[in-house]
């Protein structure tokens, strides 16, 4: 009976000590490097063709910007192109002013865009007023 019992206490005692390092560990890999900077909340808004496009908002110093994410679910390559528009504007997304994107994803691969070349947002913006269209897929 003392065996179980000691045995239950070293389990538990286990279990406490586990649980203490998954929270640090969970506490470690949040950024705080940038203390401004807010992390990734990717909300999915548009479905075509396999291609999932994701909408990210986030800060830095006081300022908002868009990030866009454009993702494959499917198993083949896909190369399409798009705009990206704020209600019917069309919106430069990349670093050389071009407002027609061209995309090519390996299956399953996704890309960010809004991190080099970052997309601004004025306070009254709304990830709802913007949209993708897309173009041509090959």
């Amino acid at each position: 009976m003392k065996t179980i019992f000691k045995h239950g206490i070293n389990v538990l005692f286990v279990m406490l000590l586990l649980g203490t390092a998954s929270s640090t560990t969970l506490a470690s890999n949040t950024d705080s490097t940038n203390p401004t900077e807010q992390h990734d909340d990717w909300i999915l808004v548009q479905q075509e063709s396999g291609i999932n496009v994701y909408f990210s908002k986030f800060s830095s110093d006081g300022d908002s910007f868009l990030k866009v994410k454009v993702e494959n679910s499917t198993y083949k390559n896909m190369n399409f192109t798009w705009n990206l528009f704020n209600n019917d504007t069309p919106i430069i997304v990349t670093e050389d002013s071009m407002q027609e994107v061209y995309t090519q994803l390996a299956s399953a691969e996704s890309r960010t865009y809004g991190t080099a070349f970052t997309i601004p947002l004025n306070t009254e913006d709304s990830l709802e007023q913007f949209s993708i269209r897309f173009n041509s897929f090959n």
